[in-house]
């Protein structure tokens, strides 16, 4: 009689999941946007009206900053695991934010789904055009020809980990500069009260004339910003950044796959595609078991890099 029910139950989850799978979505998604504003914001509604389109399913988008991501990550980890509310959140505010700040009490590991990476971003160095230094190595001379002078706009931890590596690999100290969001940092480079700030290359060539690239954090030369020396091949590191969709833990996975496979397909559309790599950014897509282990790799990583550098608390 038990193993009966046991049959019983086994069953009934199984066609529970068939039911979802052919149903699902039944209502709006909403995606929580943990850095709203600029290209990535621009790019992630793209992709959600080309779904509508292609499925008249609703895909909502709400900006939920704060925190390093923090606040959108809890809120996400609140939510129900029903599938109907995801997140597109950033590397740093999951593999790096919580390490450095245990109290927000947010498990990477543990906490989130993983559905996939949309996309990445090498990140360049970006200074007023009329900036006297040309590249990324005159920058770092005029720190140590005078030591915590070059103030450098800071938004999050991965620009406090960035900045941290380089002092470290190149023996100098700039002097950090916090800032709220990324569009009070393009006004305040603008306005000279920074000298430099972490920034897409899009953006530098959307200001073209007013801002230019001293460097660029990814693996090779960005057609955006193509005479920017990479920081790979001077200093042994990457200046590197990516968007994903997660969920809660537990999210039936008829509704991770559906929105996985929903996606990424709108994300090959011509015009989608277009739209993200002329803003200097590369499509990904990758399946939800490749981006949880970009996930595990990179929080291991990132426990190491908070360990060799204190300062970035």
């Amino acid at each position: 009689m038990q193993i009966f029910k046991m049959a019983l139950a086994t069953a009934a989850l199984a066609l529970g999941s068939v039911a979802m799978a052919q149903g699902f979505p039944t209502k709006p998604i909403t995606f929580l946007g943990l850095a709203p504003g600029g290209t990535p914001e621009a790019i992630q509604r793209a992709i959600f009206d080309k779904v509508n389109q292609n499925t008249g399913a609703t895909l909502l988008w709400q900006a939920r900053a704060g925190a390093g991501g923090a606040v959108g990550l809890q809120a996400l980890k609140a939510a129900p695991a029903d599938g109907y509310t995801m997140a597109i959140t950033y590397a740093s505010a999951t593999t790096l934010n919580p390490l450095i700040n245990p109290q927000l009490s947010i498990d990477a590991l543990k906490d989130f789904s993983y559905v996939t990476n949309l996309f990445s971003v090498g990140v360049v160095l970006a200074a007023k055009d009329d900036f006297p230094a040309k590249d990324i190595r005159d920058l770092v001379a005029m720190a140590k020809a005078k030591p915590d002078t070059v103030r450098v706009g800071v938004f999050g931890a991965g620009n406090r980990a960035w900045l941290a590596m380089l002092e470290e690999r190149t023996g100098t100290k700039f002097l950090a500069v916090p800032n709220g969001n990324t569009a009070q940092l393009i006004t305040m480079t603008l306005g000279g009260h920074l000298d430099v700030h972490f920034e897409t290359p899009g953006t530098v060539v959307a200001q073209a004339g007013k801002l230019k690239a001293l460097s660029f954090g990814g693996a090779a030369q960005s057609p955006q910003v193509p005479g920017a020396p990479l920081v790979r091949d001077l200093y042994k590191f990457d200046m590197m950044s990516w968007f994903g969709i997660i969920a809660p833990a537990g999210t039936p996975q008829a509704a991770v796959d559906w929105v996985h496979r929903e996606v990424t397909r709108a994300m090959k559309d011509p015009a989608i595609m277009k739209l993200i790599e002329s803003n200097g950014f590369a499509a990904i897509g990758d399946t939800p078991e490749q981006f949880a282990k970009v996930v595990r790799d990179e929080t291991e990583m990132n426990r190491e890099i908070v360990r060799k550098y204190p300062d970035i608390k």
